[in-house]
């Protein structure tokens, strides 16, 4: 099973409403990220969205097990919201490199002008 297939197995456990509300923040927030680094690529937006979707997951299910004790799922949504921070962060810093790659040379040390 993929992480994606696993991140949705536990979505799917949660409250119907509670469900619907992480897909909708996850998707709100996915938007700013792609606003701010104005990148509305597919693979950007979608990066974005499994990192988010992921991140609020993993909330619900650490709430849950401070309020009921239930462990279900909290060693697989740790692991798989890792998993996307990890390809988001990729993918962002792929981004930035790439789109400020002729930037480069004012990252360096500072060259003595001789006149």
């Amino acid at each position: 099973m993929t992480e994606y297939e696993e991140l949705m197995d536990i979505l799917s456990r949660l409250p119907p409403e509670r469900q619907e509300e992480i897909k909708f923040l996850a998707s709100e927030r996915a938007s700013q990220y792609c606003d701010k680094y104005d990148n509305h690529l597919p693979d950007f937006k979608d990066a974005a969205y499994n990192y988010e979707l992921s991140k609020l997951t993993r909330d619900v299910v650490y709430q849950s097990v401070m309020t009921s004790g239930t462990i279900e799922g909290f060693m697989a949504i740790h692991k798989i919201k890792d998993y996307f921070t990890n390809k988001f962060d990729w993918v962002l810093n792929d981004y930035i490199r790439t789109r400020f790659i002729d930037t480069e040379f004012l990252r360096g040390p500072m060259r003595e002008v001789i006149t």
